[in-house]
């Protein structure tokens, strides 16, 4: 999985103990992990989405105006384009994903590793901020 190939490329371990080093932190951390991933999910969803609507929409009108009076509907090559867009913003938001994790799974386990002295790859506006919502999570 990406989270082992993550885990391999910052500390150098093979897949095998690299997914068992992920399914431990990913386990440590399930709830900043999910809520991180249903984001991430939802954002490259509407990002999918306004991709192929504006290029759906710019090919259309663009169609419309040059190619119009000689095709009988430019609707078929307008969902064929909205096809062809929609895989390249998946294969756009794949690798916007796969950073997401790798940045999650760097500041999890710089955390885990100096939680105790500071975090210290976290710049400090950033550590103050989460410290600020951990603070406030555990007064509710």
């Amino acid at each position: 999985s990406k989270n082992a190939y993550t885990q391999t490329a910052i500390f150098g371990y093979g897949f095998c103990k690299g997914a068992h080093e992920a399914f431990n932190l990913i386990l440590r951390n399930a709830l900043r992990m999910s809520a991180v991933g249903l984001v991430s999910e939802l954002s490259s969803i509407f990002m999918k989405l306004f991709v192929v609507a504006g290029v759906s929409t710019g090919s259309y009108l663009a169609m419309e105006e040059f190619y119009g009076h000689d095709l009988f509907s430019v609707i078929g090559v307008v969902v064929l384009i909205a096809i062809i867009s929609w895989f390249v913003a998946d294969m756009f938001t794949g690798v916007l994903g796969i950073a997401v994790t790798t940045i999650l799974q760097c500041f999890l386990v710089d955390e885990e590793m100096f939680g105790g002295t500071g975090s210290h790859f976290i710049p400090d506006e950033l550590d103050d901020f989460i410290n600020k919502v951990d603070n406030e999570a555990t007064k509710k």
